[in-house]
């Protein structure tokens, strides 16, 4: 979503809607939504747009990459779907690209010959590690006007929204 801030409600027209219709809206509660959404996308935009311009990387890539990085017995491409957030068929496509661009492969199960596990190869695993130290430099200096204490307070606030306990 790109949020722009010509469509974000200013504070003043979230009372005039409250004054129309009183007890519909917590003016609070829209303006959190509303900043939220606008800091999440602002901080995305910045890291992707890196790592396209340096790396051709889109996220949905990365997320796969860093998945099967996380795997490196390789996982079926139906788990890496579910755990990547996508499709079978983004997934299958996904994985044929990589595994063209000699980043990942597909290796039959040696119990089951029709199951296969997606890993990535040596040269996947190299990439990957020349990129992540650098994205999470860029990350990390996304959030650095904030003191480890408001970083700390931020994650247990963002978790609470999503109704999960934070796990420090």
């Amino acid at each position: 979503m790109d949020i722009n801030k010509r469509i974000i409600p200013s504070r003043e027209s979230l009372k005039e809607f409250v004054r129309k219709f009183p007890g519909e809206v917590d003016v609070s509660a829209v303006e959190v939504q509303i900043q939220l959404a606008w800091a999440s996308d602002g901080v995305q935009k910045k890291i992707f747009q890196q790592l396209t311009e340096e790396y051709g990387l889109s996220e949905g890539r990365l997320v796969v990459m860093i998945t099967l990085y996380q795997e490196p017995e390789g996982i079926t491409p139906s788990q890496l779907a579910d755990r990547s957030g996508v499709t079978r068929a983004t997934i299958s496509a996904m994985v044929s690209r990589m595994t063209r661009d000699g980043l990942a492969e597909l290796k039959r199960e040696e119990h089951d010959g029709r199951s296969k596990k997606v890993l990535l190869t040596d040269a996947g695993r190299a990439f990957l590690e020349e990129v992540l130290p650098k994205h999470y430099r860029r990350a990390s200096s996304l959030v650095s006007n904030l003191t480890t204490d408001e970083q700390e307070e931020l994650l247990r606030k963002l978790a609470q929204l999503r109704g999960e306990e934070y796990a420090e």
